[in-house]
């Protein structure tokens, strides 16, 4: 999730406007956000993103959904599959707003289904509430699941402490150069050589220890 924040706050500070509609994304923040040194950077991120979208996610996707058609329908997967393909290639075919257009209304329609189906399979097991809601306190406290709380509690402060000390070693790695610099521009007596190089060091330090 800090992930996605990050990406999605760099694509909106790094869009730019062409013609009627804003263009962005990866690609764009590596050129705007780096400079037109990177610009082979962004060529090869988005080549890469464009394989992983076509071969990986969407492929998935569209199996997922086909597989699901043919086991509960009958459907071939062939004719699922060239349905989606053409109903997806027409969306995004169609730029930004007819993307926005199909969202403000399929959105709305998976959020109500959603919950609808979630109200109709638990009024179609009502009986069976008060036996579930038992289940998951009994299994919830007991000498197991606390054992296996407290190991995961131990694994994961394990875990942060490694991070915290790869971190810090590689922070220290990183800053070898910069006071190496630092201590030469010191005995060369340029002082604000010092100063302009001391400050990326404080910089590194602050953001890594």
């Amino acid at each position: 999730m800090a992930t996605s924040l990050v990406e999605c706050s760099l694509a909106q500070l790094y869009k730019r406007k062409e013609g009627d509609e804003f263009r962005g994304g990866p690609a764009r923040t590596i050129i705007h956000g780096l400079g037109e040194d990177y610009r082979w950077l962004a060529y090869l991120y988005a080549v890469c993103l464009i394989a992983s979208f076509a071969i990986g996610f969407n492929a998935f996707q569209g199996n997922t959904v086909a597989g699901a058609a043919q086991d509960s329908m009958g459907i071939d997967r062939i004719w699922t599959g060239a349905l989606l393909a053409l109903g997806t290639g027409f969306i995004i075919y169609g730029g930004i707003k007819r993307i926005a257009k199909v969202a403000d209304v399929i959105v709305p329609i998976m959020a109500i289904g959603y919950v609808a189906m979630a109200l109709l399979i638990i009024l179609m097991n009502i009986t069976s509430i008060p036996a579930v809601i038992g289940t998951i306190v009994s299994n919830a406290f007991g000498w197991e699941e606390a054992v296996g709380g407290g190991m995961g509690l131990q694994w994961h402060k394990a875990c942060a402490e490694a991070y915290s000390l790869t971190k810090r070693a590689w922070a220290r790695l990183l800053m070898l150069p910069l006071r190496q610099k630092f201590l030469i521009q010191l005995a060369r007596g340029s002082r604000s050589r010092c100063r302009c190089l001391s400050i990326p060091s404080l910089f590194v330090a602050a953001r890594h220890l």
